[in-house]
């Protein structure tokens, strides 16, 4: 071949050599790239879900409320809403994606099973609104909106059926009060034949505030039991909302009984809050019956049993108040039969007419400790006249106690049916305790000086 025809070919030859190139890779590379955003995700709503002032699935309208930001039901009743289920709500509607959308939609309605008795609207700041039908179920893997405001129908890569079985006790809050036993400062119960405990928060020697019985009688109480109590009551989550309070019949509610009121007073210019509750069954479970208000819930599990008991349950373990300091105690008789043991302080120390005992310093201080912290492990009467029941007229043994203010408490200790009883007489309050279950020849609180009487 001639080398002028050569020269002629190389160029057609690089010609060719370029078009299979484009065809073979250029034009498949931009078919794939159309299929991929034919088929890419796109986010239904695009706003955000903080200004949304209003949404309504079915029957289920909720409303946010700007002044108190917060979110409540407004239809088909009047209720609050429970938050964390709000967004998680808000946060699956958001995170709706659609793959394609299909112009004049209205001819394809049955097709895809579209329920146009079932919507989700949505309403913002702006007043901008959004109507969609779901399809009745996954065709093809995929579910589908249809809105009639553009006649379009979206086919979603989301499961929305969760929006639409979303019922109105999942969305409403289970919580009745919403206020803490900080809150609190006054708690007065009433139960049957008028047998009335009232409770009030007051500040202690350390500034920190502590709870007091004051009726029927002023009495120190164990803080802790009645904050617990509160808590209980406050901390109730609902497992029957009563919106038809005037026919609990149809709620197979029986058996209402040892009904109770409680009166709350807040530490805020708020009213009382009035509370009553009955123990009922409800089917044949044993369950609460809570009113507050206008409100009427039953709540199952509920810990409220403390409201029953004897105001006597809520005295402080601790026998002398934690407000009485060792530096009041002045001095104490210590008697058993004909045999007695007097310490008086002197200085900074408690010291006895037995040379013996005065050089068992440890057994004194013990002794001095066991009695300023000494707990009883229940108490059982406040009644004078309980003193014989409990053999405490004729005590085993007893101590004297004065202190720098002239308080004089006297504690008598006796045995009865192989336990320990004691009494606590001072000018104005007399109590009965029981000690211990495990019984030696002497209770705990005389052993440091067992050996000198």
């Amino acid at each position: 071949m001639k080398k002028k025809n050569i020269f002629l070919i190389i160029p057609v030859i690089v010609i060719l050599a370029a078009a299979v190139y484009f065809f073979k890779f250029k034009v498949p590379t931009k078919n794939l790239s159309n299929q991929k955003n034919e088929n890419a995700s796109i986010t239904l709503l695009q706003f955000s879900k903080e200004s949304v002032r209003e949404i309504k699935i079915n029957n289920i309208r909720i409303v946010k409320n700007s002044f108190y930001n917060k979110w409540e039901i407004v239809e088909p009743i009047y209720s609050q809403v429970d938050a964390e289920k709000m967004e998680e709500l808000l946060t699956l509607i958001f995170s709706i994606e659609y793959t394609k959308k299909e112009e004049n939609a209205d001819k394809k309605l049955l097709d895809y099973e579209i329920l146009i008795d079932y919507e989700l609207l949505i309403i913002t700041a702006t007043g901008s609104y959004f109507i969609f039908n779901p399809s009745a179920r996954a065709i093809d893997g995929n579910y589908y909106f249809y809105t009639k405001i553009d006649n379009a129908l979206y086919t979603l890569n989301t499961d929305i059926s969760k929006i639409f079985e979303l019922s109105l006790f999942e969305i409403r809050s289970k919580k009745i009060f919403d206020y803490s036993a900080k809150d609190i400062e006054n708690l007065k119960i009433i139960r049957k034949n008028n047998d009335v405990l009232e409770f009030q928060k007051v500040m202690a020697f350390n500034q920190s505030p502590e709870w007091e019985l004051i009726v029927p009688k002023k009495m120190r109480v164990d803080w802790l039991k009645i904050n617990n109590m509160i808590d209980n009551l406050l901390n109730l989550k609902v497992d029957i909302f009563i919106d038809d309070i005037n026919n609990t019949d149809s709620y197979a509610i029986t058996e209402m009984q040892d009904t109770l009121s409680i009166i709350l007073k807040l530490n805020t210019a708020e009213l009382e809050k009035n509370i009553t509750i009955s123990k009922i069954k409800v089917n044949d479970t044993s369950a609460i019956l809570v009113k507050s208000g206008n409100n009427l819930y039953a709540v199952y599990d509920a810990n409220l049993e403390s409201y029953y008991d004897d105001y006597l349950k809520f005295r402080e373990l601790s026998l002398l108040s934690a407000n009485i300091k060792l530096e009041a105690l002045q001095s104490l008789i210590i008697k058993k039969g004909p045999k007695k043991i007097e310490l008086r302080r002197q200085d900074d120390r408690f010291k006895s007419d037995n040379i013996e005992l005065n050089n068992d310093t440890d057994a004194i201080d013990n002794f001095i400790s066991s009695i300023m912290v000494f707990q009883v492990k229940d108490y059982v009467s406040d009644k004078a006249s309980d003193l014989f029941s409990y053999n405490l007229d004729k005590p085993l043994f007893q101590i004297f106690m004065i202190f720098n203010d002239n308080t004089k408490y006297t504690l008598n200790f006796s045995k009865m049916n192989e336990k320990y009883y004691g009494c606590l007489l001072a000018a104005n309050d007399i109590i009965i305790f029981k000690i211990s279950d495990n019984v030696g020849d002497l209770p705990e609180i005389i052993l440091p000086l067992k050996k000198y009487l």
